[in-house]
């Protein structure tokens, strides 16, 4: 069964050149286990179009500026794509595409000239991706020998991997390929949604969206967690998003991220704030006193999870790229430009007024004793050594050398053992009478200027007392 499925090639103009672009899909279930899924809706926020992918074997090209378009064809070009990512650490990957059946040979090649890897395989036309290990650092190239063409990529590794190889799996027949060609509008850097279908018993299941701020290639899960029973127990829903967070004076954006509930009895409404059993949010900021933190239900009823005004001042969530000097690597007169502003590593900061969750101080979650359990109080932070990973292109130089970094965090949740958990700084008590069914949404507001971040996802578990 395959797990890898449709390819997106988005070809995308970053200032002077174009900036290739690939996608991979996969789909799990609650348990963490491969789901079988037939479509991939994508939505492109910016542009305001969408498409569909039909699983599994769609390959889709997307240009931006003089390549602009959207076209699926039957017989792709041959070709290599690029290798990606480059440079890597041991291991890289690329697609082969082959318009002729035959023998095809594959060599990995020193810049001396030296064959660290060849093999020889008859391969049948189609698309392939190809795994790619080096054992030495430094330049190195792949070269493809098919029987009627010659294709060779520069790559270079930058960490010493385990043996030289390049293994093939092949991903679509050359006569499975659909034809369609449409006229659509991408450009690096546009936010978008992807979301799964698979048939069940009849009914159609979806799974939750992704969303990006699209900017290098990647594997993406889509998670299918609801079952379209209507019942009372207990249910989770997340999302994952990588979205920029701009300073909120400079550039006047809030982010406003959605999940979409469903499964539940309709009608069904939030009785006690108990109801609302976890909200996590995955993100990294510099400057916690700088923002509001709000969750909306969907009759637009409004809870403040942190309100910047009750405090937290200059303290970090996350790990911000560069640490305690995250403002090296944020380009002052490029503020709103994610380009130019590193992202650094989320963690989870969870929140919940439900007995089975226990607080960051130790209480039940729904306790009304006085503490320092709100996100924004001066307490439970941590001390961490972390060395940053460089980040390539399409970002900007002033994230390639951040390093190795000592500095303080707020002490994340553990959403695994429900501890850790910080309360509302205005209870849930404000959504009493709101929808379950619907969509919810997480805002975070920025209301002083310099300091920015980058959101990663957020979930919630809503347990609903039906019958009790």
């Amino acid at each position: 069964m395959k797990k890898i499925v449709p390819i997106i090639m988005m070809l995308a103009a970053l200032t002077a050149s174009a900036q290739p672009v690939q996608l991979r899909f996969t789909a799990a279930d609650k348990q963490g286990n491969y789901h079988a899924f037939q479509t991939v809706k994508i939505v492109d926020l910016n542009h305001g179009w969408e498409h569909t992918l039909t699983y599994p074997d769609t390959i889709i090209t997307l240009g931006a500026g003089d390549l602009e378009g959207i076209e699926e064809v039957e017989g792709v070009e041959a070709g290599l794509a690029p290798i990606y990512p480059n440079p890597f650490k041991g291991h890289t990957e690329s697609v082969l595409r082959l318009d002729e059946s035959g023998l095809v040979t594959m060599r990995l090649v020193r810049m001396n000239g030296a064959v660290e890897y060849e093999k020889t395989d008859f391969m049948e036309a189609g698309d392939y991706k190809l795994g790619i290990d080096l054992s030495n650092t430094g330049m190195n190239y792949l070269q493809v020998v098919t029987p009627s063409k010659n294709y060779v990529s520069r790559m270079v590794n930058i960490q010493n991997g385990g043996s030289s190889k390049v293994e093939t799996v092949q991903t679509a027949s050359a006569q499975s390929r659909s034809a369609r060609k449409d006229t659509k509008s991408f450009s690096l850097g546009d936010m978008m949604r992807f979301t799964a279908s698979s048939t069940s018993n009849g009914a159609v299941e979806y799974s939750n969206s992704v969303i990006r701020t699209q900017l290098v290639g990647e594997t993406i899960t889509l998670l299918f967690t609801t079952t379209g029973v209507e019942d009372c127990t207990p249910k989770s829903f997340s999302t994952e998003q990588r979205v920029f967070i701009p300073d909120g004076p400079y550039c006047g954006v809030t982010l406003y991220a959605t999940l979409d509930v469903t499964g539940f009895p309709q009608g069904r409404t939030i009785q006690s704030v108990d109801e609302i059993a976890s909200v996590c949010i995955n993100y990294e900021y510099s400057f916690m006193g700088d923002y509001d933190i709000k969750l909306i239900c969907p009759n637009g009823q409004t809870a403040y999870l942190k309100d910047k005004s009750t405090g937290g001042g200059g303290i970090m969530t996350g790990y911000p790229y560069g640490g305690n000097n995250h403002g090296a690597f944020d380009v002052e007169s490029n503020f709103c430009d994610p380009l130019y502003n590193m992202y650094g590593v989320g963690l989870d900061y969870c929140f919940s007024r439900n007995a089975d969750y226990l607080l960051v101080d130790g209480n039940v979650a729904s306790t009304n004793n006085s503490g320092e359990h709100h996100l924004g109080d001066n307490a439970y932070k941590d001390d961490v050594t972390f060395t940053f990973e460089e980040i390539g292109e399409p970002f900007y130089s002033e994230g390639y050398n951040a390093g190795t970094q000592t500095f303080q965090t707020k002490h994340p949740s553990n959403k695994e053992t429900k501890t850790d958990y910080y309360r509302p700084d205005y209870d849930f008590g404000e959504l009493e009478g709101c929808p379950l069914n619907g969509t919810w949404a997480v805002v975070i507001e920025d209301g002083w200027a310099c300091d920015n971040g980058w959101f990663f996802g957020w979930s919630m578990e809503l347990a609903p007392n039906c019958g009790k």
